[in-house]
C-alpha cells in the first residue's frame, strides 16, 4: 500500500519498527540501567530488547529492497521506452535509407 508522496507504508512502519529496537538494544544493554530493567520488564520484552541489533539488518535490507527495486523500475520503464519508441524509430529510419538509396 502506497501513500499519496509514492511510499510504501508498511516499509516504513518495519524501518520505524527497526530503528526503535535498534535504540531499546542501546538503551536496555548499553548502560548501568540494565539489571533494574531486567526485573521490570516481562521476559518477552527482555527477549526482544536483547536481540534489538537485529534491527540493523531489517532496516538495511528494507533500505536496500527499496533502492534496487526502484532501479529494476527505471531500467525496466527505460526498456519498455525503448522498444516502444525508439526501436520502431530506428527500423523506420534504416528503411528510409535503403529506400533513398535505391
Amino acid at each position: 500500500m502506497k501513500d499519496t508522496k509514492g511510499r510504501f507504508i508498511f516499509i516504513d512502519g518495519l524501518r520505524d519498527l527497526a530503528a526503535m529496537a535498534v535504540a531499546g538494544f542501546h538503551f536496555y544493554n548499553g548502560g548501568p540501567l540494565r539489571e533494574p530493567l531486567s526485573n521490570i520488564f516481562p521476559s518477552p520484552l527482555s527477549l526482544m530488547l536483547k536481540y534489538g541489533w537485529l534491527g540493523v539488518e531489517v532496516f538495511f535490507i528494507s533500505g536496500f529492497v527499496i533502492a534496487f527495486l526502484a532501479f529494476v523500475l527505471a531500467i525496466v520503464t527505460a526498456y519498455i521506452i525503448y522498444l516502444l519508441v525508439e526501436k520502431p524509430s530506428i527500423e523506420l529510419s534504416k528503411k528510409f535509407q535503403i529506400e533513398a538509396v535505391s
